[in-house]
C-alpha cells in the first residue's frame, strides 16, 4: 500500500500479467476483509474486462460506475459493458455512467451518449490535461497538485455525489 495523501491510499495490481493470474476469489476475499476495517471507501479499477476476480468485486460492490469518454468507439465499449453486466444481474439502480474528459463542444454531446448507451450520465469530469499531466508527472493526487483545478473539483463532487455520508 502507497500512502499516498493524508486519507488516500493506494494498492496497485500485479505488474506482472502472470504473477496477476495466480491471484484467486479467496486471495481478494481476504483482502478485503482486511482493507474493509481499515477504509471508510475501497475502489476498484477493473477497466472493461470481466472475469471472476472482477465479478467476484463487482458482487461486492456498492455501485459501479461505468466510464466512458466521447468516442464512439467507448460508447460502444460502454453498452456492451452495460448490456452484460446488466445480463449478469447488476441492478440498474447499482450502476452509474461517468463521463470522463468530458468536453462540452466535443463532436459526440451527452445527448448521443445518452442515446446510445440508454443511461444519463451521473456525473461528468471535466477534459483537464494541463491538471491531470501534473500530477501524473509529479507523482501525487490532484488534492495537492492542482487543488482548484476544474478536475480536482468534480473528483470531489462525485466522492460526495457516491458517499455523501462519508464527505459531511
Amino acid at each position: 500500500v502507497s500512502h499516498v495523501h493524508a486519507n488516500l491510499d493506494v494498492l496497485a495490481g500485479a505488474g506482472d500479467p502472470v504473477k496477476a493470474t495466480e491471484m484467486r476469489a479467496s486471495h481478494l476475499e481476504r483482502l478485503l476483509a482486511l482493507v474493509r476495517d481499515q477504509y471508510d471507501v475501497v475502489i476498484f479499477d477493473l477497466g472493461q474486462t470481466i472475469n471472476p476476480l472482477a465479478l467476484h468485486a463487482l458482487d461486492q460492490s456498492e455501485s459501479i460506475c461505468v466510464v466512458a469518454q466521447q468516442t464512439i468507439p467507448q460508447l460502444h465499449a460502454g453498452r456492451r459493458l452495460l448490456d452484460i453486466l446488466g445480463a449478469l444481474g447488476y441492478s440498474a439502480s447499482k450502476m452509474h455512467l461517468l463521463v470522463n474528459q468530458y468536453d462540452k463542444g466535443a463532436q459526440v454531446d451527452l445527448a448521443a451518449i445518452e442515446e446510445a448507451l440508454g443511461v444519463k450520465p451521473a456525473h461528468l469530469l471535466p477534459r483537464d490535461e494541463k491538471s491531470a499531466l501534473q500530477a501524473v508527472n509529479q507523482g501525487g493526487p490532484l488534492l495537492t497538485i492542482a487543488k482548484g483545478s476544474s478536475l480536482t473539483k468534480s473528483l470531489g463532487a462525485l466522492a460526495a455525489f457516491l458517499w455523501p455520508e462519508a464527505t459531511t
